[in-house]
């Protein structure tokens, strides 16, 4: 598996609006118009893999940028215990 991370910038004349890229079907964390939004599964993983599969992921981007390349996404249960799968 491999991705690539470019900023908006590089790909885009003007502002990007997230909603617009998770769409109807994506997922979008938005907090004082920071975030993340995408669409797709590229895996679904038991949260106590999840970290083993993101390190294995070939990544291409910018160095030097904190929180930069593959996501796992997901919501946790309240419940210690309680089985929660994330998405890639």
């Amino acid at each position: 598996m491999r991705a690539v991370t470019r900023p908006l910038s590089e790909v885009n004349d003007g502002p990007v609006d997230l909603n617009d890229v998770a769409g109807s079907d994506g997922f979008l964390f938005v907090r004082d118009g920071v975030g993340a939004a995408g669409q797709g599964v590229a895996a679904r993983v038991d949260i106590d893999e999840a970290a083993d599969w993101l390190s294995k992921i070939e990544h291409d981007g910018p160095a030097g940028i904190a929180g930069v390349g593959p996501l796992a996404i997901g919501c946790l249960p309240f419940r210690p215990g309680a089985e929660a799968s994330l998405v890639i």
